[in-house]
């Protein structure tokens, strides 16, 4: 996304008390939102992306299926959504979209609340070369061992989400 884009400020309780630019944001640490979309396919495989060399935060590291700031005015769901579209070049439905829960902002977040959601992906993907390196398919018990034994591959903000959801991630994925 373009960086002049408007985020939403929000205070510790996730309301919303005021608007500033993206940079202006990440500058002075203001707590904002951003969603974080892992996607499945047939076999259980979470999708992950490598983001691309180019981006500002962590080029190189392995992340979510698709992640990004929720804009000003803007909801968790339909910034996943449009999260989607933008990464993957998926369009998928919000109601295929399974909300998993929210991580309060820390430093490892980016002083971002993050709301994730789990859904199934069965379309092809057309990835943006602009936002992604690569993408790829791994099991559950794969992530978890990459993540336990290399987690500087990944992005602070996926090892987070990893770590909050990946003990019910099969129970959600049976659901």
């Amino acid at each position: 996304m373009d960086s002049e884009e408007f985020l939403d400020i929000v205070d510790p309780e996730d309301r919303v008390i005021g608007s500033a630019p993206r940079h202006e944001v990440h500058a002075r640490g203001l707590c904002h939102r951003a969603s974080h979309v892992l996607l499945y396919n047939a076999r259980w495989e979470i999708l992950l992306q490598r983001r691309s060399l180019r981006k500002e935060f962590d080029p190189g590291r392995w992340d979510s299926s698709a992640s990004g700031h929720v804009v000003a005015g803007e909801d968790y769901l339909t910034a996943a959504v449009r999260e989607v579209l933008e990464e993957l070049g998926v369009s998928i439905p919000p109601d295929r979209l399974r909300w998993i829960g929210k991580l309060s902002p820390t430093g490892k977040t980016a002083h971002e609340f993050v709301a994730i959601f789990l859904g199934p992906i069965d379309h092809p993907l057309h990835p943006s070369r602009r936002e992604i390196l690569q993408t790829g398919y791994f099991s559950l018990s794969w992530i978890d061992q990459w993540t336990r034994q290399r987690p500087e591959d990944f992005a602070p903000a996926f090892l987070a989400v990893w770590e909050a959801c990946r003990d019910g991630m099969i129970e959600n994925l049976a659901r």
